[in-house]
């Protein structure tokens, strides 16, 4: 331990003796080393990542399929039937009514049955 210790306070002072300037450019350069080094790790760790992911994806890709068990069918009630359509009988036209259509025959035809089913006075 003590032979540690005393390499370590003979590195130190050379530290001391060499330039400032050089001890910078130095240290500059070791720490882009160390910035571009962590960045490379950090880029490989997300590969490592995206593959890991990729081969779970693909894993369970081709295990073959299992149908999902669903809920049951609640039974509803029918539908209510249609229910017809009640259709009006014709109405039978008195002479009145009949003369009035042959004299008034050039209203519209939606015109034309308001007219022929009014009450008349």
């Amino acid at each position: 331990m003590r032979a540690l210790e005393a390499k370590f306070h003979d590195l130190c002072l050379q530290l001391d003796i060499l330039p400032a300037d050089l001890v910078q450019k130095v240290k500059i350069a070791w720490e882009k080393e160390d910035k571009r080094i962590l960045q490379e790790a950090k880029v490989a760790s997300k590969k490592v990542h995206q593959m890991d992911m990729l081969v779970k994806k693909f894993s369970s890709a081709l295990k073959p399929w299992t149908p999902v068990q669903k809920r049951r069918l609640v039974k509803r009630s029918q539908p209510p039937k249609e229910k017809p359509v009640k259709v009006k009988p014709a109405k039978v036209l008195t002479a009145e009514e009949l003369q009035q259509l042959r004299l008034f025959g050039d209203i519209a035809h939606e015109n034309a049955e308001d007219f022929l089913y009014r009450p008349m006075n």
